[in-house]
């Protein structure tokens, strides 16, 4: 009996630890200013900033899309990232697309509570 209680609080150590682990998550969208095609933009933006993320363990890439306008005419790229330290993921995504040759009007946007931050790219 004492093993089964001593393994539900472990259990529910464990839990509580995953929960408060993913409230550190903060969402990022990047927007680039670049009419490429997903192809491109996964091969461009996407798989080279997933690799610094997760190589300076600070996050990953979790999805992508364009912005289409009249015509189906791609306006822009759209990257969705999530990173768990805004104080080196914001600088270390702004640094790469920079590096990655993201054009002017790109930026990226975060929620810092309720408030909304945009950080030009360039």
């Amino acid at each position: 009996m004492k093993l089964f209680i001593a393994l539900c609080l472990m259990l529910t150590a464990s839990l509580s630890f995953s929960a408060s682990a993913a409230d550190k998550v903060i969402a990022v969208e990047v927007k680039i200013n670049d009419p490429v095609t997903s192809s491109d933009r996964a091969t461009k933006y996407e798989e080279p900033l997933d690799a610094a993320l997760k190589e300076a363990k600070v996050g990953e890439v979790t999805g992508g899309g364009n912005s289409l306008g009249k015509g189906g005419k791609i306006e822009w790229a759209g990257i969705d990232i999530e990173i768990n330290d805004i104080e080196k993921g914001v600088p270390l995504i702004k640094q790469k697309l920079l590096d990655l040759g993201a054009p002017k009007g790109s930026s990226l946007e975060y929620k810092v509570g309720a408030k909304k931050v945009v950080v030009p790219i360039q």
